[in-house]
């Protein structure tokens, strides 16, 4: 009788069961970092329940134990990752996360545009001046943006600012508006 041969992508899922079952062992031992690290510790998409992650980390109030594994959260689940990051700025500093993303810079993008997009004011704070410049340079990097100066007809080249549609009507009625 041939044995049956099994997969790496078998091995693998048998692999990461073994590390979710210690995981759960740990948190029933009242050792949810330990837990935590296991999880952490599988590939991306090993886990078969991402959201277990997100859970421990909320009913145990663990942010900092992984404030230093943000690109770790992150491959779990961006989207639950940039939930707790907008969220816990006072766990995850914008600068300290900026930082610890700079080897990965497509992820830093990514975290730079969840800023952006859904922490406006911590995003908008001067102390964080340096990174606007790094996103906008990431982002002309990554997306393939153009690095041409704008039309004249985009941007008003006194105020480098987009005409709003009042100014338009005023321009239309002479600057009377």
């Amino acid at each position: 009788a041939a044995a049956k041969k099994t997969t790496n992508a078998e091995t693998r899922r048998q692999a990461a069961a073994v590390v979710e079952a210690a995981a759960e062992l740990y948190v029933a031992r009242d050792e949810p970092e330990k837990a935590l690290a296991c999880l952490l510790s599988l590939k991306p998409g090993d886990l078969s329940e991402p959201n277990v992650v997100f859970d421990l980390l909320d009913a145990r109030d663990l942010y900092g134990t992984v404030r230093h594994r943000v690109a770790d959260l992150a491959k779990v689940s961006a989207t639950r990752t940039a939930d707790v990051l907008v969220r816990r700025l006072d766990q995850f500093p914008v600068d300290a996360v900026a930082d610890q993303l700079e080897s990965d810079p497509d992820l830093q993008l990514w975290y730079l545009t969840v800023l952006f997009d859904r922490a406006p004011d911590a995003y908008a704070n001067p102390d964080h001046k340096r990174l606007h410049a790094k996103h906008v340079t990431l982002y002309a990097e990554r997306r393939g943006a153009a690095t041409r100066p704008p039309k004249a007809d985009d941007v008003d080249a006194s105020t480098r600012r987009r005409p709003r549609e009042k100014d338009k009507d005023k321009d239309k009625d002479g600057g009377q508006g």
